[in-house]
């Protein structure tokens, strides 16, 4: 028996045809194995060539793992080129019969299968695909794990080292398929199905899918080339349980409330997608026994259409439609839904509903002018609706359109710690959508709603980043919140109109009082925030006041009234700074039970040892008083006191300076003033000097630093300043002159 791979060295020695290379990048046979029945034609032909007629051949190639044997058939060389005919073999324990083919071999390398049937071992497959340097990205992140593809017919022709420009056609079934790959969560199991293959397109028919806990029946194809994207359409048909169904929610990341209650039982589905396209599905979806919901749905990049969401539990029914695109909206609802049907459907029910019924039509169409419909009427009670991360529970409301646009009958819901309540209209003008409502709640969170109203921008940034567009809001609404918090502050109650536009937002404060001062005025926005508020309390209680404005620092007791207005214009990040304005409060017979700076200016007094006489010690009890009173300016978040008054007998405080309210500092110069002989004041009086006799003595002092625990030093006599010294001059009614000012030494603070 002549080995083949010697009659093809005496071809190539004696010079009678050229040496072929059997080869793919660069890698040769190892054997060409044996042969039987050898015909040779003439060693003297000009185009040599050689039969081999019955053939039984056993060969290895360094690329194949696995043993090459062909049985039976025909192989004939002829001028380059290799022709099959009737060939049958196997690969391994990969069958092949009723081959029929060519290779050339030339300067254009070509193979051709015009016939054959194959049954190929996928277990040996998924070894061979990754030697061949065509299929290595493709198939690196596929493993076959056993199963069997039966190829009943294939024609294949194009250039050997080239896949992608093959043409061919092919056509069989697999059994027991199973297949791995890193995107999928188990193994894909292909009980059994039929397919059929093409350059552009595959098609697959009665393919049994299992993966996980589903279990499916699906047909289709896909297809798609170089010059057209990929396109799927397949129907299905079956069941999905817990753990598919979890991997299907996290993969289109959906939220936790929105998780489907397993199984899910699938009836005549179809989907369409194509890739950077729309999606497209249709069909039934049972959850459990019921119930059932009818989809037809289609989403692509700049709208979504539920031409139909029909839900159908024991006799309760409702259908639902939903149309948005770029300018449009159209929205229906007709029946009921109970939380009864959503607990089967969810399995942490995000929407949550006693009762939603009636018969509604919504629709919308953003152009100029605006066109807004309502016709019907929709009510429910204890609807539950996901917004953000806190749900809006709304406990009833009622809704009814017309000719004239759509009433709110009533709405009352809870949302974190607000419980509010709308009534009003919804109809369209030329550019917007106009709004008439009355807005009533028990209380309202700034913090809460800027965040709320920070995602919404995000959202409707997303939504207007899809192409979908949203209307312009003008409209009137009327504000009433028994308390308004902002930080830590509240406004109770809040009484306000909001006028909304094109242009921005006109606000005007009706009622307003925060800490017990009444506070009325304007705000407008547009690019920026305009502010124009005044403060005002008539006999108001300072203590309500005090502690308030003061987070509880200070306590200072009695009847005071106070006139005070700022306003500024910036943004909102930056108005506080931007503010300006006045004030001016007096205080009346009451007492101070805290207040920092003066406790800690008698405190170092009483250490100084300078004195005679005892100032109040806060630490120890209250010390009442006559009057407060104080006036100044407002620049931006700084308090500028022109004038502070305090007199507590037998001292008259006064004193002037500023408070930082934004960095907590206090830079302030002030006057303790005496109406009584110096000697009784003074514990070391010199021996000669101008204020041996006097009756007015009054001790310069420095506060400074921190309003919780400020620095007291003596202040130097030149640093008084005649506007400072006029001050008590006036109060106490004394002469300029007769003042007299102490400072026996400029001492370091000492604190408490």
């Amino acid at each position: 028996m002549p080995s083949l791979s010697k009659i093809y060295s005496i071809y190539v020695r004696e010079g009678v045809i050229p040496e072929i290379s059997f080869e793919t990048s660069g890698r040769s046979f190892a054997d060409l194995g044996n042969a039987k029945n050898v015909v040779i034609a003439g060693m003297d032909s000009v185009t040599p060539k050689f039969s081999i007629l019955k053939t039984a051949i056993s060969a290895a190639y360094e690329r194949i793992p696995y043993p090459i044997v062909i049985k039976e058939g025909r192989l004939q060389y002829d001028d380059g080129k290799i022709t099959l005919e009737d060939v049958r073999g196997a690969i391994g324990s990969s069958f092949f019969s009723g081959l029929a083919g060519s290779l050339s071999n030339g300067a254009d390398r070509h193979i051709e299968i015009s016939s054959g049937s194959f049954s190929l071992d996928l277990d040996q497959l998924k070894d061979l695909l990754p030697t061949f340097e065509a299929f290595q990205e493709n198939f690196k992140d596929v493993h076959f794990i056993g199963g069997r593809v039966e190829l009943v017919s294939l024609f294949l022709k194009g250039p050997l080292n080239d896949p992608k420009r093959w043409d061919f056609r092919g056509a069989g079934s697999v059994d027991g398929m199973a297949v791995k790959h890193e995107k999928l969560p188990g193994v894909m199991k292909i009980a059994r199905g039929g397919f059929s293959a093409a350059p552009a397109k595959f098609t697959f028919a009665g393919a049994k899918v299992e993966m996980l806990d589903a279990s499916l029946i699906v047909d289709g194809f896909l297809e798609g080339s170089n010059e057209t994207s990929l396109f799927l359409e397949a129907t299905a048909a079956g069941t999905i349980g817990a753990q598919m169904t979890g991997w299907l929610s996290h993969q289109a990341a959906l939220p936790g409330q929105l998780a489907l209650r397993p199984p899910l039982r699938l009836t005549d589905s179809r989907v369409l997608w194509r890739k950077g396209g729309d999606v497209y599905f249709r069909g039934e979806v049972t959850f459990g026994d019921e119930p059932r919901i009818y989809l037809d749905v289609v989403r692509g990049s700049r709208m979504v259409a539920f031409k139909e969401l029909a839900v159908v539990d024991g006799k309760q029914r409702a259908r639902i439609t939903l149309d948005l695109e770029r300018d449009k909206l159209a929205l229906s609802f007709k029946g009921a839904l109970g939380q009864k049907t959503l607990n089967r459907v969810f399995q942490s029910s995000p929407f949550q509903s006693d009762l939603l019924q009636g018969d509604i039509e919504i629709s919308a169409l953003i152009s100029d002018p605006l066109q807004f419909s309502a016709r019907g009427r929709l009510e429910g009670k204890n609807l539950l609706l996901p917004f953000n991360k806190d749900p809006v529970i709304v406990e009833k409301f009622l809704v009814e359109g017309g000719e004239d646009g759509m009433q709110i009958r009533s709405a009352d819901f809870r949302w974190r710690s607000s419980q509010v309540s709308l009534l009003g209209k919804l109809a369209s003008e030329k550019t917007a959508l106009r709004v008439d409502m009355d807005v009533s709640a028990d209380q309202l969170v700034w913090e809460e709603i800027s965040g709320a109203m920070k995602r919404g921008d995000d959202h409707r940034q997303d939504k207007r980043a899809a192409g979908i567009s949203l209307p312009h809001v003008a409209g009137d609404i009327r504000l009433k919140a028994a308390r308004f918090t902002y930080g830590r502050f509240n406004l109770d109650p809040l009484r306000m109109r909001l006028a909304v536009s094109s242009s921005g937002l006109y606000g005007k404060v009706e009622e307003a009082v925060i800490c017990g001062i009444r506070a009325a005025g304007r705000l407008m926005t547009d690019d920026e925030v305009d502010l124009d508020v005044r403060f005002s309390v008539t006999d108001g209680q300072l203590q309500e006041s005090s502690l308030c404005l003061s987070n509880r620092r200070q306590d200072i007791r009695g009847t005071y009234s106070l006139d005070a207005q700022v306003a500024g214009r910036g943004d909102i990040e930056t108005l506080a700074k931007l503010l300006k304005g006045r004030f001016a409060l007096v205080a009346r017979d009451g007492e101070i039970v805290r207040a920092p700076a003066l406790d800690a200016t008698f405190d170092y007094l009483n250490k100084t040892d300078d004195f005679s006489l005892a100032f109040p010690d806060l630490d120890t009890k209250a010390t009442p008083y006559r009057l407060i009173s104080a006036k100044g300016t407002i620049e931006g978040t700084t308090i500028m006191s022109s004038e502070a008054i305090i007199e507590v007998p037998p001292f008259t405080i006064t004193g002037q300076g500023k408070i930082d309210l934004e960095h907590k500092q206090i830079d302030g110069k002030g006057l303790i003033s005496m109406l009584m002989p110096a000697d009784q004041v003074i514990r070391q009086l010199p021996v000669l000097g101008s204020i041996i006799g006097t009756s007015l003595v009054s001790i310069p002092v420095q506060v400074t630093g921190s309003l919780e625990r400020p620095n007291v030093t003596y202040l130097s006599p030149a640093a008084v300043g005649t506007e400072l010294l006029n001050i008590p001059a006036r109060v106490l009614g004394v002469p300029f002159g007769a003042i007299q000012l102490f400072t026996p030494s400029l001492r370091e603070p000492k604190r408490k």
